[in-house]
């Protein structure tokens, strides 16, 4: 029952209440619904985790010059961000190591660059421009649904996601990939 969702509520803490004896009386009854929970799903197949990440991305595109005079040449862009994730997911195990499931998860920017261009002219050598980029919203939303494939040995796991940012509705991203345990 460590890992199941119950573990969270189960935590609750009831010492706000005036009355111990109420407040023990329901830190019970709240247990006693959550077990049942965790039991019903987990009995059904059913597997509902939390989880909290962070990541890092960082994105680096090369200058472009232009082969004529009258062209431009732009610089090198760097670009950077950090994010905070918190998701819940569920999955559905169908057998023989496969399993199906949905997500819904929150990202929030932690920290990021804004990242600047400088747009010269072929032409004029003092004929230049810097641009700082802006960055895009600083949190958004997605849900998806997945696939998980683990191997017998549970060394190897081959995955697919597909993902929609709430935001925008025409928005979608997917991944496949596969990862080892050692």
């Amino acid at each position: 029952m460590e890992n199941s969702p119950a573990r969270c509520l189960m935590e609750i803490n009831f010492r706000r209440l005036n009355h111990p004896v109420t407040c023990c009386k329901a830190a019970y009854m709240a247990k006693q619904a959550c077990s049942s929970a965790a039991q019903q799903l987990s009995s059904s197949g059913l597997n509902l985790k939390p989880y909290l990440g962070a990541s890092y991305n960082y994105l680096k595109l090369d200058g472009v010059k232009e082969d004529n005079l009258y062209g431009l040449t732009v610089s090198d862009v760097d670009a950077h961000e950090a994010k905070y994730h918190a998701g819940l997911r569920l999955d559905a195990a169908l057998g023989n190591g496969v399993a199906v499931g949905g997500f819904a998860e929150y990202a929030n920017k932690a920290g990021s660059g804004k990242p600047e261009v400088q747009i010269e002219s072929n032409l004029a050598a003092g004929a230049k421009s810097t641009y700082q980029v802006e960055t895009s919203q600083s949190d958004y939303a997605i849900y998806g649904l997945s696939f998980n494939y683990t191997h017998k040995n549970g060394q190897w796991n081959i995955f697919a996601d597909v993902a929609g940012i709430s935001d925008h509705s025409d928005s979608y991203q997917g991944q496949v990939g596969v990862k080892a345990a050692f």
